[in-house]
């Protein structure tokens, strides 16, 4: 896949993404309100990083 880019933001997006995802799967008893806010934060991070 030679001459495809990925900016920093969407690599720290993809880290974030990963991390909550890798937590729910370790620990399901977080509950999908707690994973909500988690993505909500996650998202509001990655809009500022930019």
């Amino acid at each position: 896949m030679a001459g495809l880019t990925v900016t920093d933001a969407e690599l720290v997006a993809a880290y974030r993404a990963n991390a909550l995802f890798d937590a729910h799967r370790e620990d399901p008893e977080f509950g999908y309100r707690f994973l909500a806010g988690e993505a909500s934060t996650m998202v509001q991070l990655v809009n500022t990083d930019q």
